[in-house]
């Protein structure tokens, strides 16, 4: 649809006698004349330019009805020319102006990628197109040119956005129920990975204090390892950073991070992997960006992160070579108030600093290959090696203090990737990963701590500070894992992909405090692990129109899929007399989905999601840790049923700027779900519950004209209740599952400044909080409601601000932040105390 103009008539009555006619007239697509006027209740006068058909090679941006000769002698022009990089013309591109007294107005790149605003008032204008923005001044009576160069469309996996509210239709508004979040905005913040995903619709992130403490990650009502977490598309344990799930997200420095994506309830058949309830996607591909980064943290409790990066990608040879690099170290010696004994054994509160939860962390990543050549359109092999060290201070209550414990682990690899199209329709992509983990813990300490430090007592029978068994152990675990995806596009609308992902893991270890040498060591038994995904899938898309941006789009699109899981594990379990039998276990199973996405009209539209999901158990579900954690290779998988319903309204831009509104209902039906049990003196995981979780989500946010000023809120409802009919969680039926909050909320606000005090300065303040309502830490229907343990509800606020330095070699960013300004006392577990206020500095160099 072509764009037309609202014009409106203000009468201005000065006197009895005079009335001042004030006139405005702005350019509006006629897609988005209803919403507009819905909301703003204006009277519209169609104007000659209201029919004018399809947008124009020539745009006259529109003036007063009163303009003079010598008005328009100040008018100048632009042209701007779209061009790939390597100097190939794009038609067809929309092409956005912004500035002066117009908010918005776009026109399409012609066959010679040109496109011409006209009438242009003496000014600096935004020039931007769906991946780019540039500046530029257009003088009286002159006509300016601007050459954008635009990076050549990238895959699903490694799609990149503008700005963190200004999504790409490519994903999400495709039938996936996804929310990307751009890390844009965040490099410059002292935020990590688990602090961004806390604030997003739907997400809920526990941490047991501060950096490296343990993390819980859940979505929707699904938490830990029912959810699965991706790096460019391939698992996390074997993508390049020690750990895997929610904690290992923490030693991602986010400065390395473009990209996240948020999968609610449907698993992508592209990723390959199994899941109960959704997965996280983040992405550091930077497409074909050659430059060089560095940035340094520092601030309160001992914290100090340097991060290097360097990439260079030939545009002749498409040769790319890149090299990341980091390194980190926290004390954490924040205050915590805790039960103090003095001399006589009196108990008192008192405040005191940790002073054993030091964390230090690096890594370093290679990687060299080709991108973007007939023959591949990726081939690349990266190398990686990982570490981390931590103390640990306390027990899991925070009521009992630890002096010497400590534990790490060490990840090395390689990740082998290749793609390529084969003829017109189809393409081949392929990826084989090989890591290493090396996990220690040391708990030998045979003298006990108070909470200040200080050694009170010497340990006569049994050394150890966590139960009295000392120990000094280590893990080796090999991880294999692979992924092979075919793609037919048969018909422009339709397409079918074929996906399957091995994995294969070995596990072994050795315990050095053992108290019989002559017995075998229970860690060195031999552990196997293999899981086989496969998924089918079919994408439908009907009925092509355009969305609110003026991008062509697809009214209904559809995407149905099939999976299947094979597991095997084996494992020489331990008899009575140290005794070991060789056990295995197989099982093959079947989950199928279906996403749908109906788009209303160009800002309205709907999504629909149901899957039929099977996790499939973790090697340490499966083979426990030899020592306190006992092996269960009879454990089964994990099942749930995931429907999602979402509304989504997003205007595009208008006169009151940019508006998106989702809300998102979702219904979780799972059973066999893991949890870690006492079994006499020891632990073991056993499929023991069934949970029933019902729940609603909402995101809002606003772009102003210009995009000064961004404003944004999320709100989350979960409620998650046990429905076990037998077993140990029967007498709890009907109780919410403790230790989880079933409100949540967050909003933020952002202050783009420009031309402070030069023209490409920008000065950049903002605001974020959160707020968690009050939860039980036990079953709720046992004891008094007056007298149970709870975690209290609480409201946290936390201010910063950024001054970008832009020069001709590149531009420096500077950002004081104060966390917790208001010093509230927060517990995300109950009894561990998470850091009050503190202050943090961060300098980020791009050239």
């Amino acid at each position: 649809m072509g764009d037309g103009f609202v014009q409106c008539g203000v009468r201005v009555w000065m006197t009895t006698n005079f009335a001042a006619p004030l006139w405005c007239r702005y350019p509006l697509p006629r897609r988005r004349l209803g919403p507009v006027l819905s909301i703003l209740g204006l009277l519209v006068i169609p104007s000659e330019g209201v029919m004018a058909g399809l947008v124009s090679d020539e745009v006259e941006v529109p003036k007063s009805q009163f303009t003079t000769e010598s008005e328009k002698q100040t008018e100048g022009s632009l042209r701007v020319t779209v061009v790939s990089t390597e100097g190939r013309p794009i038609p067809d591109t929309l092409v956005w102006l912004e500035g002066m007294e117009m908010i918005s107005t776009s026109t399409r790149t012609k066959a010679d990628g040109q496109a011409q605003f006209a009438g242009l008032h003496a000014g600096r204008y935004l020039v931007k197109t769906q991946s780019v923005e540039d500046e530029v001044e257009v003088e009286a009576g002159k006509e300016a040119n601007l050459g954008l160069i635009v990076q050549p469309e990238p895959s699903v996996e490694t799609l990149q956005v503008v700005g963190k509210r200004s999504r790409r239709p490519e994903l999400e508004s495709s039938a996936e129920m996804v929310d990307v979040v751009d890390f844009k905005e965040f490099r410059s913040q002292s935020a990590d990975i688990t602090d961004i995903l806390g604030r997003q619709g739907g997400v809920f992130m526990q941490r047991g204090g501060s950096v490296g403490s343990r993390t819980r990650f859940c979505l929707n009502g699904l938490c830990d390892h029912q959810i699965t977490f991706f790096i460019d598309g391939i698992p996390s344990d074997s993508a390049g950073f020690p750990s895997s799930g929610a904690f290992g997200l923490q030693l991602i420095p986010v400065s390395f991070v473009n990209q996240l994506e948020i999968h609610r309830g449907i698993v992508p058949t592209r990723l390959g992997a199994d899941a109960l309830g959704g997965a996280v996607n983040i992405l550091t591909e930077p497409g074909r960006w050659s430059g060089a980064s560095a940035s340094y943290q520092t601030g309160s409790f001992g914290l100090h992160t340097l991060t290097l990066e360097g990439r260079y990608v030939d545009d002749n040879t498409g040769l790319l070579l890149s090299a990341n690099g980091m390194i980190s170290t926290a004390a954490n010696d924040y205050e915590v108030d805790v039960e103090l004994v003095d001399e006589r054994g009196r108990p008192s509160e008192g405040t005191v600093r940790r002073f054993h939860d030091g964390i230090t962390s690096y890594g370093g990543f290679v990687e060299a290959g080709f991108i973007e050549r007939t023959w591949a359109k990726r081939l690349s092999i990266r190398g990686y090696i990982s570490t981390y060290d931590k103390e640990l201070q306390h027990n899991v209550v925070m009521t009992v203090p630890y002096g010497e414990v400590k534990y790490g682990e060490t990840t090395a690899g390689a990740i082998a990737r290749y793609d390529v199209g084969l003829g017109e329709h189809l393409e081949l992509q392929i990826f084989a990963t090989y890591a290493r983990r090396i996990i220690d813990f040391v708990d030998q300490a045979d003298v006990v701590y108070d909470w200040n430090g200080n050694v009170v007592n010497e340990r006569e029978s049994a050394r150890g500070e966590i139960d009295g068994d000392p120990t000094n152990r280590t893990f080796w675990q090999d991880i294999g894992t692979g992924r092979l995806s075919m793609v037919w596009n048969f018909r422009p609308e339709q397409q079918l992909s074929l996906v399957s992902s091995p994995y294969y893991s070995t596990r072994t270890g050795e315990e050095r405090l053992r108290d019989t040498s002559e017995e075998r060591d229970p860690l060195t038994a031999d552990r196997n692990l293999f899981r086989l995904v496969t998924g089918f899938e079919h994408r439908l898309e009907l009925f092509e129109s355009t969305n609110s941006e003026g991008i062509d789009d697809y009214i209904i699109k559809n995407a149905f899929f099939v999976k299947s899981y094979f597991y095997s594990a084996s494992s020489e379990d331990i008899l009575p007399g140290s005794a070991f039998k060789r056990i295995n276990l197989e099982s093959h199973n079947f989950g199928l989905g279906n996403g749908l996405r109906l788009r209303m009209t160009p800002w309205l539209s709907f999504k629909l999601s149901y899957e039929y999901a099977i996790r499939l158990p973790s090697v340490d579900e499966v083979f426990g840790n030899g020592v306190l954690v006992l092996a269960n290779l009879e454990l089964e998988p994990e099942r749930s049923h995931n429907t999602n319903v979402m509304a989504v309204i997003d205007t595009g831009r208008t006169l009151l700027g940019q508006a998106s509104f989702d809300v998102n209902g979702f219904w979780r039906d799972s059973e066999g779900l893991i949890a870690l049990l006492a079994q006499n003196r020891y632990l073991q995981y056993l499929n023991v519950y069934e949970a029933r979780t019902l729940g609603v989500e909402g995101t809002l946010s606003w772009n102003s004209p210009g995009e000064w000023l961004s404003l944004g809120a999320t709100m989350t409802y979960a409620d998650v209740r046990n429905q076990s009919t037998d077993g140990v969680f029967e007498a709890f039926s009907g109780d919410r599952v403790p230790q989880r909050p079933y409100l949540t909320g967050s909003w933020d606000a952002h202050v783009r400044i420009k031309g402070l005090p030069d023209g490409d300065d920008v000065l950049e303040p903002f605001y974020t909080g959160r707020y968690v309502h009050e939860f039980f830490r036990g079953w709720e229907s046992i004891g008094d409601p007056e007298f149970k343990d709870t975690v209290d509800s609480q409201l946290v606020h936390n201010l910063g601000l950024s001054y970008t330095l832009v020069t001709d070699i590149g531009r420096t960013t500077g950002t004081f932040e104060m966390s917790n300004i208001t010093d509230e006392k927060v517990f995300d577990f109950f009894g561990v105390q998470r850091p009050g206020r503190a202050l943090f500095f961060k300098l980020v160099a791009e050239i």
